[in-house]
């Protein structure tokens, strides 16, 4: 969601931070989970502060739980 809010495509967030398109797209889609040291290498190359994806993430999951919660 990041990536998408600041119009990048997976490549360019990629070369950003020195991982693979493979990578990003397995972030992205839940099937790895990123290391801590990824982390901050994924919120520098979209000009995030360090621990703002994680608060991004966390308010997301919490959304969706409440979403799920009430259904």
């Amino acid at each position: 969601e990041a990536r998408r809010k600041k119009d990048m495509t997976q490549e360019a967030l990629a070369a950003g931070a020195d991982y693979s398109t493979v990578s990003i797209s397995l972030f992205e889609n839940g099937h790895r989970q990123p290391t801590i040291s990824a982390v901050i290498s994924l919120e520098h190359a979209l000009g995030l502060e360090t621990g703002e994806l994680v608060r991004q993430t966390t308010s997301r999951l919490k959304l969706l739980k409440k979403i799920s919660e009430s259904a």
